[in-house]
């Protein structure tokens, strides 16, 4: 059996996957045959995971980029004493998760409690309380964006990760606290 025979059933050591890497569909690297393959299948089947949980992974991004939508409202445990209702992603069970203008959910709800509870009626933003119907539309962007010039977060109007690690929310103790993250 020649070299080339060889090769393709026999891989050869791949003993550092991180120094070998695919550029524009070619391969680059010493790990060939069936580690290829299985290569190829554990990462499609990643790929395949994150579309299944509801993660959009694009072209140019990583996964850890990426953020889960929030699709319910869920009591989770405060910083402080006490539970208060939360956005959440019902999928990964995760509260960093993301919310824009358009949604229409229990994590809205929860989002727009939050604001109405901790920030309107402590008078800590301007403006007149939200209507708590779950949909994410022009006056919770709005007051969402005063919230997050307040809390120092970026102000764009739009709930994630670097948001739900500052906003408060009104624990049943009705002192509003921040949320660890899950």
């Amino acid at each position: 059996m020649s070299k080339v025979e060889e090769s393709a059933h026999a891989p050869v050591p791949c003993h550092c996957p991180l120094q070998h890497f695919l550029y524009r569909g070619a391969y680059f690297g010493a790990c060939t045959g069936v580690r290829m393959r299985k290569f190829k299948f554990l990462a499609s089947s990643a790929v395949l995971a994150a579309a299944i949980s509801g993660i959009a992974v694009l072209p140019g991004t990583s996964a850890a980029a990426a953020t889960p939508s929030c699709t319910k409202r869920e009591l989770f445990s405060t910083n402080g004493s006490g539970f208060a209702y939360v956005p959440m992603n019902s999928g990964l069970t995760t509260t960093r998760c993301s919310l824009s203008q358009g949604a229409n959910n229990k994590a809205v709800t929860a989002l727009q409690e939050m604001i109405n509870d901790c920030y309107v009626a402590k008078g800590k933003i301007s403006g007149s309380a939200l209507s708590e119907d779950g949909s994410f539309g022009t006056n919770t962007f709005n007051a969402l964006k005063k919230v997050q010039t307040k809390i120092g977060a970026g102000s764009d109007g739009k709930y994630g990760p670097e948001t739900a690690s500052k906003i408060e929310a009104k624990a049943d103790s009705g002192s509003c606290d921040t949320f660890p993250a899950s």
